[in-house]
């Protein structure tokens, strides 16, 4: 069960049509009996196509004990891909 997320300390570098993202979110929840509460760190490379921008790679991991969560991840990714997104708008 997911309870929050809050992400902080992130970074975006573009390289042309290329861009990538780091940074870190704090996160409290469990997957059934597996606590995955946390602070994580995560990388995104983006490729802009038609003037939108896409994550073509990804990677998170718990920052305390050097372990990955698949749930985080793809939370990461909706969070940034459905709310956040418009940090990443060239006009």
């Amino acid at each position: 069960m997911f309870k929050s997320l809050s992400t902080d300390d992130y970074t975006v570098r573009f390289y042309g049509n290329t861009a990538v993202m780091a940074g870190r979110f704090r996160m409290k929840g469990a997957i059934k009996t597996e606590d995955i509460s946390g602070q994580y760190s995560y990388s995104n490379v983006l490729g802009k196509h038609d003037e939108c921008w896409q994550i073509v790679a990804s990677h998170a991991q718990n920052s305390c004990h050097n372990r990955f969560s698949v749930f985080a991840h793809y939370w990461l990714l909706y969070h940034f891909v459905k709310t956040d997104a418009s940090i990443l708008t060239i006009t």
